[in-house]
């Protein structure tokens, strides 16, 4: 019996991984080379060559890790404050292990360790929903741009004049960018690190087109022409590659879901069934195994749907 409660789950997390992967489809792979050129100008490919180039990319600290996740959420707080409460988070889970369910100290350490990715999964959550919302404002910040710069504004006064028209999230990151400006923090620096704090690709368009108008006095309307068409394509696309996603949602909330309830139904029954959720002989590195093989299911999905929608 517990030799075929292994296979169960085995054979459900195979089935789960090819079952959103025969459901989750690229709507861009199904079109020909010249279709897909229809929703990029080659202004856009010469500003993908430069937002694409390698940076170099420096180590931070477990403080500064989380607290720029922390910023890109939209959260407000001092700079150690969310790494302290990640790992008091993870010192909660392992208690609850330890003492509560499975009541083991490995099953301590593994609830503790399931903190960390808790954790980084909700801000990730937190920061996606932040950044889609920022990006359905951004053709009010353009067109509001666009006006300033016909009234005869500095590319400068421009985005600095429209911080109070645009609603919050991005409106918040204007008056951000407002005030570094005010403290006499230069424009490229203040811009590089709205680019930051708004993780958009839209927006990074829109700071390297602001950095290089500043810099060799170009006129900017006509960037802002060139970015308000790559804006409507994007969200063209976004809008298809959602629909793609939606369709391998009841698989994918399968896939969560099968193992868990495999485990549900096995613990409740009768106690070699349970054998798994023992501290003695095998039980420890079967559940391993299980929780391993249900990781690597995940993982899998994930990487999957993240493919479709980073396309």
């Amino acid at each position: 019996m517990v030799v075929l409660l292994y296979a169960l789950v085995f054979v459900a997390v195979f089935l789960a991984v090819v079952g959103v992967g025969l459901n989750l489809q690229n709507p861009l792979k199904k079109k020909t080379f010249s279709e897909a050129l229809s929703y990029i100008n080659a202004s856009e490919f010469e500003l993908d060559t430069a937002m694409n180039q390698s940076t170099k990319t420096d180590r931070v600290t477990w403080s500064e890790y989380w607290s720029e996740m922390y910023v890109k959420a939209g959260k407000i707080s001092a700079p150690a404050t969310p790494g302290r409460a990640v790992l008091m988070l993870g010192l909660l889970m392992g208690l609850i292990g330890l003492f509560v369910f499975p009541a083991t100290w490995w099953g301590g350490i593994v609830m503790s360790l399931v903190a960390l990715p808790m954790a980084r999964g909700w801000l990730r959550m937190e920061a996606s929903k932040r950044i889609h919302t920022m990006e359905k404002q951004l053709p009010a910040l353009l067109a509001g741009i666009r006006a300033n710069l016909s009234s005869g504004a500095t590319a400068q006064q421009a985005i600095v004049a429209v911080a109070d028209d645009v609603p919050a999230p991005l409106g918040d990151e204007l008056k951000a960018l407002r005030r570094d400006i005010d403290v006499n923090v230069g424009l490229e620096v203040a811009l590089q690190d709205l680019s930051k704090r708004v993780p958009s690709r839209e927006m990074q368009f829109l700071v390297s087109s602001i950095e290089i108008s500043v810099r060799v006095g170009a006129d900017l309307d006509p960037q802002i022409q060139i970015i308000e068409g790559i804006v409507r394509q994007r969200s063209r696309v976004r809008g298809m590659i959602r629909s793609a996603v939606a369709q391998a949602k009841p698989t994918m909330l399968l896939a969560y879901c099968v193992v868990p309830l495999i485990l549900a139904y096995a613990s409740s029954t009768t106690e070699n069934k349970r054998f798994w959720l023992s501290t003695d002989g095998y039980g420890p590195i079967m559940l391993g195994l299980i929780i391993g093989l249900y990781l690597s299911c995940l993982a899998v999905v994930h990487a999957m749907v993240k493919g479709v929608e980073n396309t």
